[in-house]
């Protein structure tokens, strides 16, 4: 999808949150307005991601109380994403409205080689929307939108900080007549905050495009590097592990407007990850790091009209996944050499292809909008499976001010390739896996006046076969198994207010935002510990604020207060395999800035409270960290 410039935005004073206004949804098979959709959707916006505490996409995320981020490292490293309840695997990532989706793992879901800086803004969809955004769209979608410079720029930035931190990047963008180019990079590295969590990360991007009355073409090429210590991400038996993960993502997209309106978009993505279970001094027994390269590739049209029955949409698929690797996959006749690597080759191969259909319409009756499609989604792979998505979404615009709405959708997918072969000393996967199918229901309201903003909505899901890694209370290794029956319930509560906008005297505060969020899940499963769908987030609540202090004093505030259901495994002093519950914690980040011209002085501070938590269980995340630094922009005219 190419994405398209903000539209139906006014700037006020130098007000954040310009998100209150309406932005169209790209992600949609047929984009519509934020407030004309029957969902909530929230819109993080470039300049919300400018004065954010956050330095990466996993801790903007987490300022977002439908979100669950379970950090492993920080930095970006690792961060597993979920919605509602779901797993980190039943979120779809987009990128300029193509599916980003990791075919070995939700693990590098957030592997997106896009600097921040380059990112122009994020749409959250929270819910299941599988007949217009894909089957893992289970629970809810991110799409992570480039744009279009509107002017010449230069950006650099420069910060450093405790655990020997330093992060340095570079972008520019240029447009000229009907061309447009941005293009950047991005290093950070770190000693870390404990023994055996440094890390080093670079990302690069380039995007080339062309506007011309009703067509927009655009090629896109980004690439991304990492390596980190990993202590006892996987495992806490075995707690010196380490990563190295490479990301790769090249996109041809072409929009051209008229009485029927094209979509076309051709993609490759490519992932490599290495990952030893020891870093050092590795036991006898320990033979080899893991090795894996994952491949995906497919086309995509879309293609939509108006008539005097509504808008409606068509869409069609292709898209093949494949895996290389020393552990995943079917056993392969033949090899594969490992770029880099000598002596140990790609021995297993695994491969899916995906063939989908699509069908949308949307039809306006007085105050109410319907919108109905259905998706027709055969897969073929080792196991060929076919289904049927249909889903319904409904809203009601009461006023000006006022609307509610309702959705009623069925959700599916597949299993991982981790899921279906990964093996070792503690996890062992299931290539008898089935699909993990669900229906999703939602309805609630929203309100809109001047700076005001305000949801409530509630949720139901129920689930079969859904997939997770468990464990007996006398087993101890996890393996991947089709739970039962699980019921999710949940209401989503929020509220936003611009000042500035409100009232046009008070300019000292310019932006404030609450949200909760609360879920309880009912399943009938068999008697077993789980690493992930039964330690599912209970409640969460989260608070914004954004300050002006003077005319070139900026403060910006975050807060998560958290408790998560559920246990995580540990040994107790005689190494015996223990459960521990999860305690509620609570996180504030500040940041503070001077700009002075064309340079901004940071400084920021992440974990406030010096708090001792867990995302996950077994990896301890940091405390207190401090980060300064500044940043350059330079602007030409538009």
């Amino acid at each position: 999808m190419v994405a398209m410039p903000v539209v139906g935005q006014v700037k006020v004073a130098d007000s954040i949150r310009i998100s209150l206004e309406e932005v169209d949804i790209t992600a949609a098979r047929i984009p519509e307005k934020t407030r004309q959709s029957a969902r909530i959707n929230r819109i993080i916006t470039r300049k919300e991601i400018e004065l954010s505490p956050a330095r990466d996409l996993a801790g903007i995320l987490e300022s977002i109380p439908d979100i669950d981020v379970r950090q492993r490292g920080p930095g970006g490293v690792q961060a597993d994403i979920s919605f509602r309840g779901g797993t980190f695997d039943q979120t779809a990532i987009l990128i300029n409205g193509v599916n980003f989706t990791d075919p070995q793992t939700g693990h590098f879901q957030l592997d997106i080689p896009i600097p921040l800086s380059l990112i122009q803004r994020i749409e959250v969809l929270s819910g299941s929307d599988v007949k217009s955004l894909g089957s893992n769209a289970f629970a809810g979608a991110i799409n992570i939108v480039t744009g279009v410079p509107e002017k010449k720029r230069v950006h650099a930035l420069l910060i450093g900080g405790q655990h020997g931190l330093l992060e340095a990047g570079i972008d520019a963008a240029n447009r000229s007549g009907r061309w447009y180019q941005v293009s950047g990079v991005g290093y950070q590295v770190s000693d870390g905050y404990r023994e055996n969590t440094d890390f080093k990360n670079l990302t690069g991007c380039f995007q080339i495009g062309y506007n011309h009355k009703r067509l927009d073409i655009s090629i896109l090429a980004a690439g991304l590097k990492k390596a980190f210590g990993a202590n006892s991400f996987y495992s806490i038996k075995y707690p010196n592990q380490f990563e190295q993960t490479g990301s790769g993502f090249t996109t041809l997209q072409a929009y051209l407007q008229g009485k029927v309106n094209f979509r076309q978009s051709v993609y490759y993505k490519l992932h490599t990850d290495e990952f030893a279970l020891f870093r050092s001094n590795p036991p006898s027994w320990y033979i080899a790091p893991n090795y894996h390269f994952t491949q995906v590739a497919g086309s995509k049209t879309d293609a939509w009209f108006s008539s005097s029955l509504g808008k409606t949409a068509f869409g069609i698929e292709y898209r093949r996944e494949s895996i290389w690797s020393t552990v995943l996959g079917n056993l392969s006749e033949n090899t594969k050499r490992i770029s880099g690597v000598d002596l140990v080759e790609y021995n297993h191969f695994g491969v899916r292809d995906h063939f989908s259909l699509s069908a949308e319409h949307q039809l306006i009756t007085g105050k109410v909008k319907w919108n109905g499609g259905v998706v027709l989604h055969d897969v073929r792979a080792a196991k060929n499976y076919f289904q049927v998505y249909p889903g319904l979404d409904i809203s009601y615009t009461a006023s000006s001010t006022w609307r509610s709405f309702f959705s009623f959708n069925r959700a599916f997918r597949l299993p991982t390739f981790t899921e279906l072969y990964y093996k070792s000393p503690t996890n062992q996967g299931n290539a008898q896996l089935l699909p993990e199918t669900a229906w999703n229901a939602e309805t609630g309201a929203e309100y809109h006046s001047g700076g005001f903003s305000g949801k409530l909505l509630g949720f139901y899901r129920f689930a079969t076969q859904s997939i997770d890694w468990v464990r007996a209370v006398d087993e101890t290794i996890w393996h991947a198994e089709n739970l039962g029956r699980i019921r999710t319930w949940g209401i989503e509560t929020g509220l936003t207010w611009s000042p500035v906008k409100t009232f046009g005297i008070a300019k000292s505060i310019e932006h404030f935002d609450f949200g909760y969020r609360y879920y309880f899940q009912h399943h009938q499963v068999e008697n077993w510990f789980s690493q992930y769908v039964l330690d599912y987030l209970k409640w969460k609540m989260t608070a914004g604020l954004s300050v002006k202090i003077g005319e070139p004093f900026h403060l910006s505030a975050s807060l998560v207060w958290q408790e998560r259901n559920g246990t995580y495994t540990s040994f107790d002093q005689l190494q015996n395999m223990i459960e521990v519950d999860y305690k509620p914690f609570t996180i504030v980040d500040i940041k503070l800035s001077y700009k002075l011209k064309w340079i901004t002085f940071i400084a920021e501070c992440s974990n406030l409270l010096n708090q001792a938590y867990f995302d996950l269980g077994g990896v301890p995340q940091p405390g207190t960290w401090l980060k300064a630094g500044f940043e350059l922009n330079l602007e030409g005219r538009n």
